[in-house]
């Protein structure tokens, strides 16, 4: 069996096919909504939503985006649990909106979900970082890499010039 797995978190899209009476539904889900999650055996995972910075789509749609970034090392409850290694990322246009996000550490595929949300809402990434989050756990990466695109985490270790 295959250790590593991608999975298209649109199993409930799939139902809604099967029915015509609720195609309607269907409309609803933009391609930018739909997460992906890859589960691997010690739970080492990778969660992306919307524009990755890898892909460069924010560059081939002609879009100005920036990063927050925050690395897993420095989050308590990670450290706690001996899994302090990742990375979580959150991209936004210009005017500060979340257009992207990547989790790579423990429990990325759960947490994805909130920026699923927040992608959907259409919120800024100010309103991710206003957002408490509680601690220890590790879901406070997401608002520090929102505190680090808003200019005030203060956990992490200062960015090269």
């Amino acid at each position: 069996m295959n250790k590593n797995v991608l999975y298209r978190s649109i199993p409930k899209v799939d139902i809604l096919l099967a029915d015509e009476g609720i195609k309607v539904l269907i409309e609803a889900y933009s391609r930018e909504s739909v997460m992906e999650a890859i589960h691997s055996e010690m739970e080492k995972l990778r969660a992306f939503i919307g524009v990755c910075e890898e892909e460069e789509k924010a560059k081939q749609q002609g879009i100005e985006y920036k990063i927050g970034s925050f690395n897993v090392a420095g989050n308590g409850r990670a450290m706690i649990m001996g899994e302090a290694l990742g990375i979580a990322k959150l991209i936004s246009d210009a005017d500060g909106n979340l257009i992207g996000a990547q989790l790579m550490g423990p429990r990325a595929t759960d947490m994805i979900a909130e920026l699923a949300l927040a992608l959907k809402v259409g919120a800024s990434v100010e309103t991710i970082a206003e957002t408490i989050h509680p601690h220890p756990t590790v879901s406070e990466v997401i608002a520090e890499a929102a505190h680090d695109r808003e200019g005030l985490c203060c956990h992490s270790l200062p960015k090269k010039k």
